[in-house]
């Protein structure tokens, strides 16, 4: 998915509060690349909040954003001229649009997450802009578990996904183009999530849905995660910081929630927040890893552009601890998270659910289309510029779906503690899954076992082919 991706919300007409800006506070004129998207709308929305001139560049029109007074220019991250033209009279760049999925091809990930990011760095600089923030990842230092991760962690030699691998370079990029005269760092949200989600809840929701989720290990694994609202604020506090001798210039954050959550906690509060049904089918953490690699061999020799259901990177994020400490950002950024875990989930399905109500009022969508992958993909492509949205569709077609309101955070926790006191635990009152979990593991193993077979009688363990290289 390309971070330009448009997204229904937040509503630019009606801001949040802007993150109060240092020095003498005079508007600045500030391009977003990508700011047609979910991270890219709610820093929008700030910048306008505060009194800033805002400019986006991205691939698609944005008439909601124009109307709320954004200059938007069309163009591509491919394009330096079209780059050029759009930083010109620029006080500061926010360079979010990228390519961020698991799958897909390794020239188009280059072409927009390296060589786009080297176009708008030449750019900026190039137009005399004196402040660059990148929004990158913390994948860029992600091999394996890691449990209060801080900045001093190093690039590995190797990623799992190309899409990490890529970030890296970029944030590398941009960080060595740190210069007094062109002031730049990195920021490193990880599972951006919050009101306006297109991508990462959707598509838990989605899977969920039509039975693609597996529990992947013991259900331990501690994860960070970012509130939308809190990266957007991070972003400001980033680029209010720049000065020469500061010493956020050149340098990389993490910018995450205060604690860590439980992966799977977490999934499973959304999930019954959305009505969808729990997670039940389970993997071992070693077992996932070489399915993932398996379906990546096939799916590579095939040159499929569906993204597997399994990958190396994903078993890892779903299985395992990643974690980071936030407090360098804290100390050097003057930012902290305003919004926790319960207030961030009402929210987001508050809006969910607003978003929704004229849909179902106006027969717009019936729930058992909503509940379609296909069917929202051409609402979403029809009539009035609605725009296209991922696979996994928006929480507006969630919230469609499920037909009622969501439980609060203290409703849903209420009941989750009343049916563990009753011994119900989770999900035990509702009907298994008409597909057992031993089936599909005894394929899976199956096909890992004569891929093994195959692997090893063409002497490719060590060879330039392995799909364990990435």
């Amino acid at each position: 998915m390309s971070a330009d991706d448009p997204a229904p919300e937040p509503s630019v007409s009606a801001p949040p509060p802007g993150q109060a800006r240092s020095g003498s506070g005079a508007p600045r004129t500030v391009l977003v690349t990508g700011g047609g998207g979910f991270l890219g709308r709610h820093i929008v929305a700030r910048l306008l909040a505060r009194g800033d001139r805002v400019r986006v560049y991205g691939r698609r029109r944005y008439p909601d954003l124009a109307e709320a007074g954004v200059d938007c220019r069309r163009g591509d991250l491919a394009n330096p001229p079209l780059l050029q033209a759009a930083c010109e009279g620029v006080d500061t760049v926010f360079h979010l649009a990228s390519l961020a999925d698991i799958w897909g091809s390794r020239k188009l990930f280059h072409q927009t997450n390296v060589q786009g990011t080297l176009n708008a760095v030449a750019a900026a600089s190039g137009a005399g802009v004196g402040r660059f923030v990148y929004c990158s990842t913390p994948s860029v230092v992600y091999r394996g578990p890691i449990s209060g991760g801080d900045e001093s962690l190093p690039y590995p030699d190797r990623h799992l996904c190309v899409y990490a691998e890529t970030k890296a370079q970029a944030e590398r990029v941009v960080l060595g183009a740190n210069h007094p005269s062109f002031l730049t760092c990195a920021l490193r949200p990880h599972l951006i999530w919050g009101p306006g989600d297109t991508h990462v809840i959707p598509t838990v929701i989605d899977r969920a849905r039509h039975g693609r989720l597996w529990r992947i290990g013991d259900g331990r694994n501690r994860i960070s995660i970012s509130y939308v609202e809190d990266v957007a604020a991070a972003h400001l506090a980033a680029a209010d910081c720049l000065a020469p001798g500061h010493p956020a210039a050149g340098q990389a954050y993490f910018i995450v929630d205060d604690e860590p959550v439980n992966c799977w906690d977490f999934i499973d509060e959304v999930l019954a927040m959305a009505g969808a049904p729990p997670v039940r089918r389970r993997l071992p953490v070693g077992l996932a890893g070489a399915v993932g690699a398996v379906m990546e061999f096939w799916c590579g020799l095939a040159g499929s552009r569906r993204a597997p259901v399994m990958t190396r990177f994903l078993a890892s994020q779903l299985g395992t601890e990643h974690w980071f400490s936030n407090g360098r950002a804290k100390r050097d950024l003057g930012w902290a998270p305003a919004v926790d875990r319960r207030e961030g989930l009402r929210r987001m399905f508050a809006q969910a659910d607003a978003a929704a109500r004229p849909a179902r009022k106006n027969g717009h969508m019936s729930p058992a289309k909503a509940n379609d992958p296909r069917e929202r993909k051409n609402e979403a492509g029809a009539g009035k510029g609605r725009p296209a949205q991922t696979a996994g569709g928006t929480l507006d077609h969630v919230a469609a779906a499920r037909g009622h309101a969501a439980p609060n955070a203290d409703e849903l926790l209420a009941r989750r503690e009343a049916a563990r006191l009753s011994g119900a635990g989770p999900g035990k009152t509702e009907a298994r899954t008409k597909n057992s979990p031993l089936k599909w593991i005894a394929l899976l193993v199956a096909a890992l076992l004569g891929f093994l077979a195959v692997w090893t009688m063409h002497g490719m363990l060590a060879g330039p082919w392995s799909p364990l290289k990435p």
